[in-house]
C-alpha cells in the first residue's frame, strides 16, 4: 500500500502482525488464505482479527473498512494540510 503506514499503525496501537493481518484483509484475502500465507492457525488469527477490532473499536469486517477508510483519508489529507505549510 502507498499509504503511510506508521501513522494507522500508531494510530491504533497495532502490532506487526495485526498490521500483515489488516493489510492482507484489504486486499481481499480469505481468513483461510490469511492464515496460511503468515503459517498461522486460523485461531491464532482469529485472536489477531479480534484484537485489532477492539484497538480499531468495530465489531465486525464492515466497520473495519470503514474504520480503515477514514484512517486512510485523515492521513491523506495531514499529508495535504502539511505540503501546503
Amino acid at each position: 500500500m502507498d499509504c503511510n503506514v506508521d501513522s494507522i499503525i500508531a494510530t491504533y496501537s497495532l502490532s506487526q502482525r495485526e498490521w500483515e493481518v489488516c493489510s492482507l484483509l484489504v486486499k481481499g484475502m480469505s481468513r483461510a488464505e490469511i492464515a496460511d500465507s503468515l503459517s498461522i492457525s486460523k485461531n491464532t488469527l482469529k485472536h489477531h482479527v479480534a484484537s485489532i477490532y477492539r484497538k480499531m473499536h468495530v465489531s465486525n469486517g464492515m466497520q473495519f473498512f470503514a474504520a480503515f477508510n477514514r484512517a486512510l483519508k485523515n492521513n491523506d489529507n495531514s499529508k495535504s494540510d502539511s505540503d501546503i505549510t
